[in-house]
């Protein structure tokens, strides 16, 4: 496509007082990186709740890159946020998500956006991507499943597009009205059920346009009862409306089974082949 005809986006992007300035700066920078005409991107932010006065500079600092900025009172999570963003759209053509950790490689908006414009069938397009650490190293490559009937397949065992690579087609969204539902660490999992529940065609590039962040409390955060609890529920209600009843509800027990291993254990699993092999 040439630069004149490459559509309007939205990004969506939220800040929390915990969140390190020094990955919300680095994300900032590969956004402003794209090899995408800049004023045809619209950067939504979602300010959760009160923030220090560090992070007031940074919004400061990045004010003229804001299209739409939108302050809760109180920190009311992630699905929430993710929410009034998503009711404050226009008529964007598509919709990308984007975490303040993660880095975009520079051909990510524009790679998404000229396959979804070939393939007007597909609701919404992931990709693949490299884990980093806290130092911008990377760790692993991640793949993902291709094609939707794969994706589909793979959804009770595991979450099979990556949330910071969605790019997702304005006008389904905004035909379908699907929101992120209130899922402790399981919202963006929990959102792929209801899309495709409500008939969404889904697909992941085989190339790599993000590095994602597995930092500081990643791993801890996704072990213990709280979470393996609400992601069993999340999980299994989805599974059940997807899939009714299957031998595919087992995946669900399965995964609270590991979420209540030590954070130690998790992390070596999701550093390991472990996931390739249940992906396959």
């Amino acid at each position: 496509m040439d630069v004149e005809t490459l559509p309007t986006v939205a990004v969506l992007m939220t800040l929390y007082r915990r969140d390190r300035l020094d990955f919300f700066d680095e994300a900032m920078a590969s956004l402003a990186a794209q090899n995408y005409p800049p004023n045809r991107v619209h950067l939504y932010l979602a300010v959760d709740g009160p923030i220090p006065e560090a992070h007031e500079a940074a919004l400061a600092k990045h004010a003229d890159r804001f299209y739409r900025l939108r302050r809760r009172p109180t920190n009311s999570g992630l699905a929430v946020a993710l929410n009034e963003l998503l009711d404050q759209l226009g008529d964007e053509a598509y919709i990308f998500r984007m975490d303040g950790d993660d880095i975009a490689l520079p051909t990510r908006f524009r790679t998404q956006v000229e396959f979804m414009e070939r393939h007007p069938e597909v609701d919404l397009v992931g990709a693949n991507a490299n884990d980093i650490d806290e130092t911008g190293s990377i760790v692993r490559p991640r793949h993902y499943p291709e094609h939707h009937e794969r994706i589909v397949r793979l959804l009770p065992k595991l979450n099979p597009v990556l949330h910071p690579t969605y790019c997702i087609r304005g006008s389904t969204m905004r035909r379908d009205l699907v929101r992120y539902p209130d899922a402790f660490l399981t919202e963006d999992w929990a959102f792929l059920f209801h899309a495709v529940c409500r008939g969404w065609r889904l697909h992941n590039l085989q190339v790599t346009l993000l590095h994602w962040r597995a930092s500081g409390d990643f791993f801890l955060r996704r072990s213990g009862l709280r979470r393996g609890w609400q992601e069993f529920k999340s999980v299994s209600a989805g599974t059940w409306r997807l899939c009714g009843i299957s031998p595919q509800m087992v995946w669900p027990l399965v995964r609270f089974g590991f979420r209540l291993l030590p954070a130690a254990l998790v992390r070596r699993a999701y550093r390991s082949n472990l996931r390739r092999s249940v992906a396959a």
